[in-house]
């Protein structure tokens, strides 16, 4: 029996939206900022999120894994839906932890969608425990950046600044 892979789901965010979230982690703001079609994160580095996210006319498409697409639909089938802001913040902690998976962020693999990872720091939950439950394929130990992004936690404002 074959298996069909799972492709990525794209989210679109309103750039209304997008401009007003703001993304708080160890005393620093952060936002998404775009110039142009060029999209990035308000840090030093102005970290570039076009591999997985990217920008239409009306706002940010974001990608999420299969796995990803399965914690953001139980989420919202058990009452605590993401709302649009949470996408941007997951996009922002994206650019933040990089990759979630230890090895893969060791050998420099970018990132191609949002992980579970991502979006369970953003929802104030346990990447480990959202993986296992809801991705189980996607990685089998979390890269430190990622751990400790989750262990400090994000604070993610949406709304007029």
């Amino acid at each position: 029996m074959t298996r069909t892979r799972r492709s990525v789901t794209k989210h679109e965010v309103p750039w209304s939206v997008v401009d007003e979230t703001v993304v708080e982690h160890d005393g620093e703001a952060f936002q998404l900022c775009r110039d142009g079609r060029s999209l990035y994160i308000s840090d030093e580095e102005q970290t570039e999120v076009e591999r997985y996210a990217s920008a239409s006319e009306n706002g940010l498409v974001v990608n999420l894994t299969p796995g990803s697409q399965t914690y953001f639909e139980a989420r919202a089938y058990h009452g605590q839906p993401f709302k649009d802001c949470d996408l941007v913040g997951a996009v922002v902690v994206a650019a933040l932890g990089g990759h979630p998976d230890a090895d893969e962020a060791r050998r420099g693999t970018q990132l191609s969608a949002v992980w579970s990872h991502h979006l369970a720091i953003v929802g104030g939950e346990e990447p480990r425990y959202v993986a296992k439950t809801y991705a189980p394929t996607e990685t089998r130990v979390i890269s430190g950046d990622v751990q400790n992004i989750a262990v400090s936690g994000v604070v993610v404002r949406c709304g007029k600044k």
